[in-house]
């Protein structure tokens, strides 16, 4: 088996799934979250990092990799994060997905526009719940999934503790 997305611990299933010969995972972590449904010992990590480069002074960013699903999200907490950032925000649309007239709003926040190919280098990575953010954590970076807070002023105390948000923000 090959993982395709995160895998939640807390859903519980009808019936169980099967044994599989192997997992090959992002991390070790996501391997235990998938051995929670499928019995297996045997894991493989899958090495399909990426190469990450300064996109016109995104070495000190916090980037945006965007999701169309959540654009609406992602204009509320820019709205709210934008003026009390210390740091320039990029922001990347997700190369796949359909945008409506919501992406020249979300655009509109950005310091620097990341085209479709490149793999910025950053401070911070923040996202929905991306997959890619996992690529960026091997590199290092503080990869914030958006989702798993509670609420705007819980990232922007993550964003603060990073040094991404002014002293008076």
């Amino acid at each position: 088996m090959v993982q395709h997305g995160f895998m939640p611990i807390d859903v519980s299933f009808t019936h169980p799934f099967s044994d599989v010969d192997r997992i090959y995972a992002y991390s070790e972590e996501q391997f235990q979250n998938y051995r929670t449904y499928y019995g297996t010992a045997d894991w493989r990590l899958i090495s399909s990092d990426i190469e990450l480069s300064d996109v016109c002074g995104s070495r000190n960013a916090l980037f945006l990799a965007s999701s169309a699903p959540h654009v609406d999200e992602e204009i509320a907490i820019l709205k709210a994060l934008k003026p009390i950032l210390s740091v320039p925000l990029a922001i990347k649309l997700h190369p796949r997905h359909v945008y409506d007239e919501r992406a020249k709003i979300l655009l509109e926040y950005a310091d620097i526009v990341i085209p479709g190919k490149s793999n910025p280098d950053c401070r911070v990575f923040l996202s929905h719940s991306s997959f890619y953010g996992l690529m960026y954590q091997r590199h290092g970076i503080r990869s914030i999934a958006f989702s798993e807070q509670d609420s705007i002023e819980g990232l922007r105390g993550l964003l603060k503790a990073e040094g991404m948000i002014r002293s008076d923000g």
